[in-house]
């Protein structure tokens, strides 16, 4: 399945609803797939730009430091080394508009 922004921003939200009323710990990938959009989701399929679904939603949980969504994903196949490069890339998009700040400031 090809998954657009939506898709992602969507499966998100529905994860982070699941994780949140979870109040023992044992939410899984069943529970998702209750829901006949996501009865069939693959972590693995690749999105746009050769990233795969987990990528993109370890992504959205990083950047909203959603340690239960985090949580969610990685027992449920996700694999840590991807959500490390994750956040490198955050970090990495981060500093390049410090360092154009900087060039602007010395330059004046």
């Amino acid at each position: 399945m090809v998954y657009s922004n939506d898709d992602i921003r969507e499966l998100y939200r529905k994860i982070a609803t699941i994780v949140k009323y979870d109040d023992k710990g044992i939410a899984s990938l069943k529970d998702l797939q209750k829901e006949p959009k996501w009865k069939e989701v693959n972590f693995q399929d690749k999105c746009e730009g050769d990233n795969s679904l987990e990528d993109l939603l370890l992504k959205h949980a990083t950047e909203n430091n959603n340690t239960r969504v985090k949580d969610f994903l990685l027992q449920n196949g996700c694999k840590p080394l991807q959500q490390e490069q994750i956040t490198a890339a955050i970090n990495k998009e981060e500093e390049v508009p410090n360092v154009e700040r900087i060039e602007q400031t010395v330059m004046k």
